[in-house]
């Protein structure tokens, strides 16, 4: 990574590498035919209920697009130290599994290649 000089005088240089703040995306399909704004409110409910996701910069989910017989989303989720990374993923799978089945959605798995 190459930073002009003029950066460290005139402007704010944050060196990411020393914060333990991590970054989470999951992608989650959805059945085809599913209402996409509920599964929108799910994800994103499910994300901010967790007490390791961080609220600031807060989660957010987008709609990437229709796949193979599923609806794709992308949920981006930040957690404070990388120690918590495995036990996040966990409880957000487990999270949105029973908020979508609560809901009659169904989780979608894409097709393996």
């Amino acid at each position: 990574l190459i930073v002009p000089n003029k950066t460290f005088i005139t402007e704010q240089l944050v060196n990411w590498s020393l914060d333990p703040m991590t970054l989470i995306v999951r992608t989650i399909g959805v059945a085809a035919g599913a209402d996409l704004a509920l599964a929108q409110k799910l994800i994103l409910d499910t994300a901010k209920s967790l007490p390791q996701v961080l609220k600031d910069p807060e989660p957010t989910v987008y709609f990437m697009g229709v796949g193979e017989s599923m609806l794709s989303f992308e949920l981006r989720v930040f957690v404070k130290d990388l120690e918590h990374r495995m036990s996040l993923i966990h409880a957000l799978d487990i999270g949105l599994h029973e908020a979508f089945r609560e809901h009659d959605l169904r989780i979608r798995i894409p097709a393996a290649a």
